[in-house]
């Protein structure tokens, strides 16, 4: 296993660990559940419209707060900067190491820009380096 699928495999190990301290707490659990399942029916092309509907606005705001609660400087959070930081990190995973890229890493950023602006700016920045 090379070093960066060590380091994906280290980072998905400790955002689980995270995760099981906040889960039982998070107040919009359940809304939360439904919206993974809408995307996970909307990807494999399954299910009812319904089923497979994009979350709304209010329930994107909803998910959005529970997940923010306990965040500190909430009201110091800059969208436009936090979108360039993720943009900027997924660019440095894709190009590294040393500017090589593998193409099934460029399949799933293709695959994810559909739905992700960070993934959409990535390609276009990788494009320009």
């Amino acid at each position: 296993m090379g070093d960066r699928e060590a380091e994906d495999e280290a980072i998905v190990d400790l955002i689980r660990a995270q995760m099981w301290q906040w889960w039982p707490d998070l107040p919009e659990r359940q809304l939360l559940v439904e919206l993974y399942r809408r995307a996970a029916q909307r990807n494999a092309r399954r299910g009812s419209a319904d089923s497979r509907r994009r979350p709304t606005h209010t329930e994107g705001l909803r998910v959005a707060k529970a997940l923010l609660a306990g965040v500190q400087g909430r009201s110091g959070l800059d969208p436009y900067r936090e979108s360039l930081a993720v943009t900027e990190t997924l660019m440095r995973h894709f190009l590294a190491p040393l500017g090589q890229c593998r193409p099934c890493d460029l399949k799933e950023y293709i695959q994810c820009s559909d739905d992700s602006r960070a993934y959409f700016d990535a390609l276009h920045g990788i494009t320009d380096v």
